[in-house]
């Protein structure tokens, strides 16, 4: 079933982006310089997921650092159309997916996950964090940004950091 979230960015990637626009700040994963990222990120020979790949803007820079393989999850069939053009290589793939659902993924098969600005979207944001803890290998990282609307849906207890749900919950506000 395609939601209104999913509805809202298939016209945003069949309009505005098609035309080689961005929604993402410039910067992308290059924040301090990219710094912040390599510390963050181990590529090298690493299996890598980016969950709401959109466009595939962070593909060159993950290319850069010799990843074994990257794939790219979004549901967006035109981002992900405009990504394959973008990102041609043996070690790239892309998957159709919502990440509300499960992850068409084996266990334990990825090394780094990670989600620049995407996150947030998930419609079953605790499926969401199920899927990634079951496809990502024991010691294995996920990372991910969000901008100040995730602020809303993050609480802390007993030294422990957790969603209450995605902020983007398809029902009115009162």
């Amino acid at each position: 079933m395609e939601t209104e979230n999913n509805k809202a960015w298939e016209v945003l990637y069949s309009t505005h982006y098609a035309s080689g626009g961005t929604f993402l700040p410039s910067w992308g994963l290059y924040y301090s310089g990219s710094e912040l990222t390599e510390k963050l990120l181990k590529i090298e020979n690493n299996k890598i997921l980016e969950i709401g790949c959109g466009l595939g803007e962070s593909v060159n820079y993950i290319l850069k650092h010799n990843p074994s393989r990257y794939i790219g999850m979004d549901f967006s069939a035109h981002a992900l159309d405009q990504a394959e053009k973008n990102n041609q290589s043996e070690k790239v793939s892309f998957v159709l997916t919502d990440m509300s659902k499960e992850f068409p993924f084996e266990s334990d098969f990825f090394d780094e996950i990670f989600s620049v600005y995407g996150i947030g979207w998930s419609q079953d944001i605790k499926k969401t964090f199920s899927e990634i803890c079951r496809i990502l290998k024991s010691g294995g990282t996920f990372t991910f940004s969000w901008d100040h609307y995730l602020a809303r849906v993050v609480n802390e207890q007993d030294g422990k950091i957790f969603f209450e749900k995605s902020y983007n919950i398809e029902e009115p506000t009162i």
